[in-house]
This record gives C-alpha cells, sequence and structure tokens, in this order.
C-alpha cells in the first residue's frame, strides 16, 4: 500500500533527520505529522499501530471522540498525553477522530501549542478523521499535519454511497469494475 510505505518513509526520516546530509545542508526538517481520512469502516488506529510497530517504534493513542467536549476539556490534559508520549520517544502519537474536537476553541489553542513544541522531538504525529475538510487549514501546514492522505478502499466508499442513495434513486451499482449503472434511475 502505497500510503503505507509513505507514512514509513516519514517516521524513517524523522528519527533519522540529524544523519541525513540533504536535511542537514540545507537546514530543513522532514515531515512530521500526517492526517489520515477515510470512511468510518476502515480501522484507522490499527493501520497506524501497525505502521508504528513495522517501523519498530512505540505507539499511543488518544480517542478524542470521547471526554473532550468544551464542558469538560482541560488543557493539562492534553498536555499530559503528549508529554507521555515524549517520555515514550520514539513513538508515534495518533490524534483519533480529531474532527471531534475541533469545536472547542480551547482544545484547539492548545492542541497548535502542543504540536508546534514536538518539532525538535522524536515523535511522529498523526491524526485521523472522516472529512478532512473538518480540521482547520491551519492544522495541515508545514510542521504540523502536513501530509493529508486517503485511507480505505474505493469498495467502502462506493457501498456506503449506494446505502445512502440507493432507496430513493434505485441506482445500482457494479462493483467489479468501479462503475456506476444507470438503469431505472428515470423510469
Amino acid at each position: 500500500m502505497e500510503v503505507k510505505n509513505e507514512l514509513k518513509s516519514v517516521i524513517d526520516w524523522s528519527l533519522n533527520k540529524d544523519q541525513n546530509p540533504t536535511f542537514k545542508k540545507y537546514n530543513i526538517n522532514p515531515a512530521c505529522g500526517g492526517l489520515l481520512y477515510g470512511p468510518s469502516d476502515f480501522n484507522k488506529r490499527d493501520f497506524a499501530e501497525g505502521i508504528a510497530r513495522e517501523s519498530g517504534i512505540n505507539f499511543k493513542c488518544v480517542d478524542l471522540s470521547s471526554g473532550w467536549d468544551q464542558s469538560s476539556f482541560e488543557e493539562r490534559n492534553l498536555t499530559k498525553e503528549f508529554d507521555e508520549a515524549i517520555a515514550m520517544q520514539p513513538c508515534l502519537l495518533l490524534l483519533h477522530n480529531l474532527d471531534k474536537a475541533m469545536n472547542s476553541d480551547r482544545f484547539f489553542n492548545q492542541l497548535l501549542t502542543e504540536v508546534d513544541g514536538t518539532n525538535k522531538k522524536e515523535l511522529i504525529l498523526l491524526a485521523t478523521t472522516i472529512n478532512p475538510k473538518d480540521i482547520p487549514s491551519t492544522l495541515l501546514r508545514p510542521g504540523r499535519f502536513e501530509l493529508v492522505r486517503f485511507v480505505g478502499s474505493f469498495q467502502s466508499e462506493l457501498k456506503s454511497f449506494e446505502e445512502r442513495y440507493q432507496p430513493k434513486f434505485q441506482l445500482s451499482f457494479d462493483t467489479t469494475n468501479d462503475t456506476l449503472q444507470d438503469d431505472d434511475i428515470y423510469s
């Protein structure tokens, strides 16, 4: 899988940036984070954990879909999670379901502070979401979550589309050829 190899390269570059003559010569930092997006039925958490294991680094997952709402959020919770990941370095820190926590300005500001503080450490950041449009563009710049990649399969996207619209429009799908056929749409 292309995304898997690309993420493993990001991990390798991040951990070995001091030994890379190109990075030294031009005083540049490699990508240190990425955003994985795709259908909800594709287990992005397990995908990220598998990449960490294959790369021989530690893995820490923070599930933001529960317990990170505006009413109960405290900045020290996020700082604690980052501190634990830094103590485990080299480590891949996954912020699972990042879009679920984007409704809190306090969370967003603290996240920016924590992410910007990880550039000098052996910490690779990944985040997951279903829709990358739910993530502010401020987070998707170099030095943050700059690598944005789709994970999943076209078949699962097609199935999701089919489940949503087939009862309404009576569409049929030929998933063996990845084509849409319009029989009985206008009849």
